[in-house]
């Protein structure tokens, strides 16, 4: 018997870091798809990996602009998403946490 793999969305803009994630986790067993903007990000989601590992600093949009984006569409939402930076973006952006939109207002 076969033992399914889960899929890992990595979207980084730095090659290297991909390819360095990538080769630890495909080492573990599992399976890697390696992307470099948000929008590929976001069109990859639609292949339903298990989790997207995502960089906070993305050359078209903001990491947590493309996780907003992902949480809002009904066909993501519920795909894991974790948010990684080589640095900072600031002293505020150390913990943020989505909320969806408030629609009892």
């Amino acid at each position: 018997m076969s033992k399914l793999k889960h899929r890992i969305l990595i979207a980084d803009d730095q090659k290297e870091n991909r390819y360095i994630l990538a080769r630890i986790l495909r080492d573990q067993g599992y399976e890697c798809l390696e992307v470099g903007t948000g929008v590929e990000a976001l069109r990859m989601a639609r292949s339903a990996p298990d989790l997207i590992v995502l960089d906070v600093q993305l050359p078209d949009s903001s990491g947590y602009e493309v996780c907003r984006k992902l949480k809002s569409d009904p066909a993501t939402q519920s795909i894991s998403v974790l948010q990684i930076s080589a640095s900072f973006v600031g002293p505020g952006d150390r913990v943020l946490r989505w909320r969806p939109a408030r629609t009892d207002i």
